[in-house]
């Protein structure tokens, strides 16, 4: 055995050792979650600081829950959030089920109506709704066009164009994952429940919409989380009185005298929303976010 082959066999361990951790899949997930943690944990960790720093920080919370400014808003938020994602489900449903029966060029054109305005920036898409539903824009004259309305009507600043408009926003986000559950079912359950005698009411109640409820429950989770930060759209959109809370932590940055106030503001609205994601966590599991069944389990029994 040569000299040259003796020192080449002792090289070959490491380099297999060093294959085998950057398969390791918890390893490649390092940088990302690394990453991810600078950018998202640093600033939260420092908000929450400040937050509760200084000899008055109770005070900033305690303001915010006994202002009626401040918790009424809060209350709003919700209830306004709550009911978006109970709309997106009524529309994202049917669509989604659409998208997956459609075939061909009727599919791609029907997933790309939906998914495209998506990537629009927020505020075009809620300028466009100005349009649309001013006193002077296209709904407004087709409705006197047709006899609905005797004069433009004031479709804007109020609370029914603050849940159109941020529907229309989110809607999207419903209908990829229910489409996500949809996509995974398998069709002869449905013709299984056919031949059985069952009726399409049936086969839909019995069937599809239990096999999808991961996918329901991480949509409707996905978009009440989401809207409830908005404030582009409903301040755009709604009056004085649909003004969201989000709205209230903008406002406060704006002022240099605010700090500890705004920090407190955007510490208790991210607490509600690490609640609500706990709590259905806790009741639901947490297998649905990523496409389990628990949740399909649970309806099941």
């Amino acid at each position: 055995m040569t000299t040259a082959a003796f020192d080449a066999r002792p090289a070959r361990a490491p380099a297999v050792r060093l294959s085998q951790r950057i398969k390791d899949p918890a390893l490649l997930l390092l940088p990302a979650a690394g990453f991810l943690a600078f950018i998202y944990l640093s600033p939260l960790i420092d908000l929450s600081r400040i937050s509760v720093s200084g000899p008055t920080w109770s005070v900033y919370f305690e303001r915010v829950f006994s202002v009626p400014l401040y918790w009424e808003s809060l209350l709003r938020t919700m209830q306004i959030s709550f009911t978006v994602a109970c709309l997106c489900l009524l529309l994202g449903y049917p669509t989604a089920l659409l998208i997956h029966r459609s075939r061909g060029v009727a599919q791609v054109l029907i997933a790309t109506a939906i998914v495209l305005p998506y990537f629009i920036a927020i505020l075009i898409r809620t300028y466009a709704w100005m349009v649309l539903l001013g006193r002077n824009g296209p709904v407004n004259k087709l409705m006197t066009a047709l006899g609905v309305f005797a004069e433009p009507a004031q479709l804007l600043f109020n609370r029914g164009s603050v849940l159109l408009g941020m529907t229309a926003v989110l809607l999207p986000l419903m209908v990829l994952s229910i489409y996500a559950s949809v996509a995974r079912l398998d069709q002869s359950l449905a013709r299984a429940a056919q031949a059985a005698g069952a009726g399409p009411i049936a086969v839909f109640w019995r069937v599809l919409f239990p096999l999808t409820l991961p996918g329901v429950g991480a949509g409707f989770l996905l978009v009440f989380v989401t809207a409830l930060g908005f404030f582009i759209t409903p301040t755009l959109l709604g009056g004085p009185a649909d003004q969201m809370f989000a709205m209230h932590i903008t406002q406060q940055a704006d002022f240099a005298t605010s700090e500890g106030f705004l920090q407190s503001l955007a510490v208790v609205l991210l607490v509600i929303t690490l609640a609500v994601v706990g709590i259905a966590g806790r009741f639901l599991g947490f297998e649905f976010i990523w496409g389990g069944s628990r949740l399909s389990d649970a309806a099941a029994k």
